[in-house]
């Protein structure tokens, strides 16, 4: 499943580069549904529960949350829905390019 390889291929980065490397940040991140796109958002909120069984074994359980309450606090303006994903994470990849670069001229570049 493509989800597991990509998780997977995370963890194998964070483990060869380290965190700090990469600049791993798992901040999370939310999807928001307008008021007119009502369809959409009742589509979305049905599938959390779908999504989270999907996921559970990957990443970790109850990726995905409805969290309407977060609308107000944060000022948004005609959002109908706002569902959470907290397993989203950033990585900057000018880490990577350093690190590679950096084995690579030291001919101690060694993928297995």
């Amino acid at each position: 499943m493509l989800i597991e390889k990509r998780w997977k291929g995370l963890l194998k980065l964070r483990n060869l580069l380290g965190d700090n490397t990469i600049d791993y940040q798992c901040l999370g991140r939310y999807e928001l549904f307008k008021k007119e796109e009502n369809f959409l958002a009742d589509v979305g909120v049905s599938k959390i529960e779908h999504f989270n069984l999907i996921v559970n074994g990957i990443v970790g359980f109850n990726a995905f949350n409805l969290k309407n309450k977060k609308i107000s606090f944060f000022g948004f303006k005609g959002v109908s829905n706002l569902i959470a994903n907290q397993y989203e994470a950033q990585i900057q990849w000018y880490g990577c390019c350093y690190w590679f670069s950096k084995r690579r001229r030291c001919g101690k570049f060694f993928v297995k």
